[in-house]
């Protein structure tokens, strides 16, 4: 079959226009459509950086104040150890009343020194035989406390031992007026005379020294010291033991 040229309707040219713009609404439709989306993330995308930038300038804050906090911590600490070093170095040293012959005196070179430990230092040299080196500590000791009693006596003995009797009644004496009811430097006094010669003076302070302690009695009859006076009727009767002695 053939179609006949009368049944052919031509196509307005208007039409084909029509169809061809159609498509273009079309393409235009989608990429508006992909611009949006694009813009939808990108928005997404801002508010998330947002968020992540605000917490990072947070988080850093906190460390910047953690950080400050802690160094005025350590500042207030260290003044604080500052003042109470120097509130120590400032008290003054108190005299302990309760071991009086321990007591601490200032001395160039050291801070403290325990006369009690250069008393018995020099009691050790004493009993070792090296008299020279106790002499020296005695009199060191005494330039740090001049009322020490024993250290008066011990060395007045010295003196007594080494020929130098002036001296010897010097420091006894001193012993003796700073506390009078101690026996040692009264018997060492005895001591001193009769080694002197003055006999009359040394049975005196033999009688002085039994008076305050019995037990100097016995001292003064073995003493090699007071050989002088044992021929003597005044040492005799110092020599009788009394009842109240006995008492």
């Amino acid at each position: 079959m053939r179609m006949a040229s009368s049944d052919f309707v031509p196509v307005p040219s208007y039409t084909r226009c029509l169809s061809r713009e159609g498509v273009m609404s079309s393409i235009n439709d989608a990429l508006r459509k992909a611009q949006q989306e694009k813009d939808i993330q990108g928005v997404r995308y801002g508010s998330i950086l947002a968020r992540s930038t605000e917490k990072e300038k947070t988080s850093g804050r906190r460390v910047v104040w953690r950080a400050c906090f802690t160094i005025l911590v350590i500042l207030l600490a260290f003044a604080g150890f500052s003042w109470l070093d120097s509130g120590l170095k400032q008290e003054p040293l108190r005299r302990d009343t309760s071991t009086p012959r321990a007591v601490s005196y200032p001395r160039q070179g050291s801070s403290r020194v325990d006369t009690s430990s250069l008393y018995e230092r020099a009691r050790e040299h004493y009993k070792s035989g090296e008299i020279r080196e106790a002499k020296r500590l005695y009199m060191e000791l005494l330039k740090l406390d001049p009322g020490h009693v024993e250290a008066l006596n011990n060395l007045g003995v010295i003196y007594i031992q080494t020929g130098d009797f002036s001296s010897a009644q010097k420091v006894l004496e001193k012993a003796i007026r700073l506390r009078p009811r101690f026996v040692d430097p009264s018997y060492n006094m005895a001591c001193l005379y009769a080694a002197r010669g003055e006999l009359d003076k040394s049975l005196s302070y033999v009688e002085r020294a039994v008076s305050l302690n019995p037990a100097a009695r016995e001292w003064a009859r073995i003493d090699r010291d007071l050989e002088g006076l044992r021929g003597l009727n005044a040492f005799k009767k110092i020599m009788k033991t009394t009842q109240s002695d006995q008492g």
